[in-house]
């Protein structure tokens, strides 16, 4: 009997380069600190993990089109998976759209095909391609639990494909990576301003548009307002020009220290970590209710219809800083191992391992 549980992550970038690698990298941290055997199938890493096995599989030459480079990347761990045997790699836990896994972690709402459905293949082979890797990531014949990121997700997904709602078993809320700060640290290098943060790359989907358009209502109003605009990617002149916004490159050290609030009124968003860093620093947020993060339970988060007029969003603005934030969080990473060991992990191991010996 081989008596350590042993895990494969299966991600194209181990590491923490991005939201979703970073879920990764977090999660292996604490299951290794669990005493979970943990390896990893990857293209790339990133930052090195102590007490993680790597499996590196070949890159693709190319990276567009993204749904040809994932057909690659899919393959090559499929290839590697048969070559290596299938059982020696344990659990296998993917976060990508992969084959032969018994976990699958879903960071993002379903495919929207719109009128592509309609379509034939050859005219929307990139849509196609990717309603077949979905499909595949969910209702494969090993997939025995399916973990949305948010409960929003899951809904989605049952919506979508009604068979997953028999392998949802638990909500995998992610955790803050920023360090919680008291709610009095660094409380006098504030800016003297009202100080409004946004903080995303993907500024679009992420709302930053309304956000602008928030702040200039609040200063027509009177507020002395200021928009601290994190990370956005190219983001329009219009908010160049604009001197009540201040735009910084993306940092891992995000200064939710300067900001009074958080403003995140996105379009659609799967969870929304910067929720869960900004009230781990102490900082309220207001937030679109087409984020996941909504559902989480987080004291002193203000929900806004993402249709709402801005009066009504600078309205939970001022609602939300007359009242005193304190450092909250609801998550942790070693708690979300814990809880997919005992509740995922265990029952697996226990109906297809226990009494095998892996290589």
């Amino acid at each position: 009997m081989y008596e350590l549980l042993r895990v494969t992550h299966i991600v194209r970038q181990f590491g923490r380069s991005g939201g979703m690698e970073c879920y990764v990298y977090e999660l292996s941290k604490a299951l290794v600190i669990l005493g979970v055997d943990v390896h990893i199938i990857c293209e790339s890493v990133h930052d090195e993990l102590p007490g993680t096995t790597i499996h590196r599989v070949l890159s693709p030459e190319f990276s567009r089109p993204r749904w040809r480079a994932m057909m690659f990347f899919r393959d090559q761990v499929q290839r590697y998976i048969r070559t290596h045997g299938v059982n020696s790699f344990g659990i296998i836990h993917s976060h990508e759209r992969a084959l032969n896994h018994h976990v699958t972690t879903f960071h993002g709402p379903p495919i929207n095909m719109g009128f592509q459905r309609r379509l034939p293949r050859w005219l929307a082979p990139r849509v196609w391609a990717w309603a077949d890797f979905e499909r595949d990531e969910l209702l494969g014949s090993r997939v025995a639990a399916v973990v949305p990121v948010s409960r929003m997700i899951g809904d989605l997904l049952v919506a979508r494909y009604p068979k997953v709602a028999s392998r949802l078993s638990l909500v995998g809320w992610p955790a803050p990576q920023q360090k919680p700060l008291s709610p009095d640290e660094n409380r006098a290098q504030k800016v003297p301003a009202m100080c409004i943060g946004f903080v995303g790359r993907e500024w679009k989907r992420k709302g930053l548009i309304r956000a602008h358009k928030i702040c200039r209502y609040l200063s027509q109003l009177g507020y002395d307002v200021r928009l601290l605009v994190v990370g956005a990617h190219r983001p329009p002149s219009s908010l160049l020009r604009d001197p009540i916004v201040e735009i910084i490159e993306w940092s891992n050290d995000v200064p939710y220290w300067r900001m009074d609030a958080l403003l995140h009124p996105a379009s659609l968003e799967p969870y929304g970590m910067v929720i869960a860093e900004a009230r781990a620093a102490g900082v309220p947020v207001i937030c679109s209710d087409a984020t996941g993060a909504k559902d989480h339970g987080f004291s002193e988060l203000s929900v806004v219809s993402v249709d709402a007029p801005l009066s009504a969003w600078c309205d939970a603005i001022v609602e939300c800083l007359s009242h005193e934030s304190e450092v909250e969080v609801l998550q942790t990473w070693f708690r979300l191992a814990k809880e997919m060991k005992d509740h995922i992990y265990s029952p697996i191991w226990n109906r297809n391992f226990r009494d095998s010996r892996l290589v």
